[in-house]
């Protein structure tokens, strides 16, 4: 029997689908290299137009009772498992010097992530009523429709809808609890009309080495191993590096750090990933070409664009143009200020920046 289906192209076709996938490895390379904070501002912008017209479009088709029984899911991956660990800043710049003396800047929450924090948490709410009742008003595939989690498994699994409903309402409570806390921040900056605060820790020899809460939680959700590879990166610049050895040597040091790592960055986009390709596979759902579909070009070529963005951002933290953080938290201040910044205004906050270098040396 043929089980082919004819799937919409809009929602995950080839082109949307390299799309996301770029648009991923833009946020991820802006994330973990010295790229400027505006991009990253920029790129969840345009991560946010293009989830959220297809989220509501799926929505739409669900409501109407002319979405595939498997579109969902689908989109789920594409939308809001891909792009997880960007639901939260938790970034900084500057100079971290062991557990003495601590001084740096921490990027604040913006527009883009309350959009983005919205949009996760309404997906969640709606999979909760999908699949606890939406999925009876689908049309169904040729053959039995087919979940995949890594593999392939019925969709109509009594097990897995109310694993997957659970799921969902925990998801929607949790990002709704990260939009109020970023809320919360946003409306209560240090540096007003900025997006950025400088954050200074001394911790007195005789407390002993603690770690503030605050840098808890970053160094769980936000781990990062960029020091030792910059250092890398300037002794191979210089010719400094003496061999392989020294390449290996680092990355056994922080193998730890590593797996750290990739259990928060890399984990759920590998699962997305793998799953929609597999249920795409399983469910033989066929999608229109790219050239055929407008809404594929769009989401290709922006994805495109963005990783392109991404990597001129990493080259310019390459070879060492840009590095400067009170200049990437000028621009990125002029870039998102709720008013037209004049100079004096520029001069102001600029030596707002230079008063807390010196307060915090």
């Amino acid at each position: 029997m043929d089980c082919t289906t004819t799937g919409d192209g809009d929602f995950y076709g080839l082109g949307v689908r390299l799309g996301l996938y770029l648009q991923w490895a833009a946020g991820f390379c802006l994330r973990n290299s010295s790229g400027s904070w505006k991009m990253i501002s920029t790129v969840r912008t345009t991560n946010n137009a293009l989830c959220g017209a297809i989220v509501l479009a799926v929505v739409i088709n669900t409501a109407r009772g002319t979405a595939l029984s498997t579109d969902y899911l689908i989109v789920y991956y594409l939308t809001v498992a891909l792009f997880y660990s960007e639901s939260y800043n938790l970034l900084t710049k500057g100079e971290r010097e062991g557990w003495g003396e601590k001084s740096y800047y921490v990027l604040e929450p913006d527009v883009p992530l309350l959009v983005q924090n919205l949009l996760f948490a309404f997906n969640h709410l709606f999979g909760a009523w999908f699949w606890i009742r939406g999925l009876h008003h689908t049309q169904p595939t040729t053959c039995p429709p087919k979940a995949a989690l890594l593999g392939p498994f019925d969709l109509y699994d009594k097990h897995w809808m109310k694993f997957a409903a659970t799921a969902a309402i925990i998801g929607g409570i949790n990002f709704l609890i990260f939009f109020a806390i970023h809320l919360y921040a946003f409306w209560n900056r240090s540096l007003a009309g900025g997006p950025v605060t400088k954050v200074a820790y001394v911790l007195s020899d005789c407390c002993g080495p603690s770690i503030p809460p605050v840098d808890i939680v970053r160094e769980l959700l936000r781990p990062g191993f960029r020091s030792d590879l910059n250092e890398l990166w300037d002794k191979v610049k210089m010719g400094d590096a003496s061999s392989l050895q020294t390449t290996v040597g680092i990355f056994l040091a922080q193998s730890g750090l590593l797996i750290h790592f990739a259990l928060v960055n890399l984990v759920g986009p590998v699962i997305a990933i793998v799953s929609v390709e597999r249920m795409l596979h399983a469910n033989h759902l066929t999608t229109p070409r790219i050239l055929d579909s407008s809404g594929q070009m769009i989401a290709l070529l922006t994805g495109a664009t963005s990783l392109i963005a991404a990597l001129w951002e990493l080259g310019k933290g390459f070879f060492g143009i840009g590095r400067n953080s009170e200049t990437d938290l000028l621009a990125l201040q002029l870039y998102q200020s709720r008013k037209l910044l004049d100079s004096h205004d520029i001069k102001v906050n600029s030596q707002k920046l230079s008063e807390e270098n010196a307060t915090a040396g």
